[in-house]
């Protein structure tokens, strides 16, 4: 792995440099301390699931004594769990350099330095983990990642189903049970940690948003605002611990982002029903990968937040489906999830403060990044749900 290590090492090194350019990615590990320091691990963070909120506390409870030293563990926690998601995807290629790894490697320095400071990673490696693992036929060892991502992250519930398609009804059982194995011991260490209510907390959290500056949903709005200052729209900082729109037409987005969603999940459950339907033969481990990233591009599409760590989710199964046997991941795929995340970096941190502020001439640039950046995200959407369509379609239809 020579070669590949020192493009890793490489890629993770300019990473990390960017932290100095780019301090307003330690916001997140601070509030957490803070919090954390202030209500405990049990009421801090509702938003986020009970287990990931006790790796968040596991720090302080091994008595780091300072804030630059919190910062330094979490970190190195994130480069391991990046780090052996690299390997994955080396091996899982052919012990080379191919499509996925190359996404995983360019993804860091285009997302920046955040993916460090932020807790997604963890359960999306566990979901590409649990995609890897289904070309190897471990299914009961697949169902049990996913379940422990959901554990960690909400998100990668959605891929359960998407986990299914590759298998039999007895692998099907056992990837189910390894599932619901996982999910109810960290269910019961969390009603024993926290008390029962925090199993739903991250639910309740997520219903009482309102619209998120970067959501799809939100981007007409930002145009309108900055064309017209007069028109009676702010960005406050709201509850969530982010920067949400106020004013006219915020409902009315808010609803349209819910039917985008509605519309997009029923889609990709169309494109779910396909693929369980198809031959054996044309149900693989690719197949749930394409599903699974298209899960998650509904819910950026349609979702109420858009936060770049997000990238990170998708990321995960688009590497997955790289390093897949056969050519999965066309190099058009690999530029573009690559100039998303770049897209996303000039948004976050370099274009934020002039979002949040009054409109200024500096402002349509980083719209405009915006604009091109989820168009990019529906162009990718078009491109696997395509070659999702043309991969289960049997070879004599």
């Amino acid at each position: 792995m020579s070669a590949a290590g020192a493009w890793y090492a490489a890629s993770r090194l300019l990473t990390l440099l960017m932290i100095a350019l780019e301090p307003a990615v330690l916001a997140d590990p601070m509030k957490w301390l803070i919090e954390l320091d202030q209500v405990g691990p049990a009421r801090a963070l509702p938003e986020y699931p009970w287990p990931s909120v006790a790796l968040m506390h596991l720090p302080m409870r091994l008595g780091i004594p300072t804030i630059v030293h919190y910062y330094a563990v979490v970190i190195a926690f994130m480069l391991v769990v990046d780090a052996v998601m690299a390997w994955l995807l080396w091996r899982s290629g052919g012990s080379r350099m191919g499509p996925g790894l190359q996404v995983w490697l360019l993804y860091a320095p285009a997302l920046g330095p955040l993916i460090f400071t932020r807790f997604d990673v963890l359960p999306a490696a566990l979901v590409a983990a649990a995609l890897l693992g289904l070309s190897a036929g471990r299914a009961a060892s697949s169902g049990a990642l996913a379940g422990l991502g959901a554990g960690f992250k909400l998100w990668p519930a959605a891929a359960f189903p998407a986990l299914l398609v590759p298998m039999e009804w007895r692998t099907r059982l056992r990837a189910l049970a390894s599932i619901t194995g996982a999910g109810l011991a960290l269910a019961v260490a969390t009603a024993a940690a926290a008390g029962w209510g925090r199993l739903w907390s991250p639910l309740a959290s997520q219903a009482e948003r309102g619209l998120q500056l970067e959501a799809f949903a939100a981007l007409p709005l930002l145009w309108a605002r900055y064309l017209d200052a007069s028109g009676g729209w702010s960005v406050r900082y709201a509850e969530c611990k982010c920067h949400e729109i106020f004013g006219p037409g915020v409902p009315a987005a808010i609803h349209g982002g819910t039917y985008a969603l509605i519309f997009g999940s029923i889609a990709v459950l169309a494109l779910h029903a396909r693929a369980f339907a198809a031959p054996r033969e044309r149900r693989t481990a690719a197949v749930s990968a394409m599903l699974t990233a298209l899960i998650v591009i509904a819910w950026l599409i349609g979702g109420r937040v858009f936060s770049p760590q997000y990238l990170i989710w998708l990321t995960a199964p688009v590497a997955a489906l790289g390093a897949l046997p056969g050519r999965q991941l066309p190099p058009a795929d690999v530029a573009l999830i690559v100039l998303i995340a770049l897209l996303t970096h000039v948004v976050f941190p370099y274009g934020y403060e002039s979002l949040i502020s009054e409109p200024d001439g500096r402002q349509a640039l980083f719209l405009a990044a915006m604009t091109i950046r989820d168009a990019l995200i529906a162009a990718l959407a078009v491109r696997l749900a395509a070659r999702l369509w043309h991969a289960t379609t049997p070879e004599n239809a």
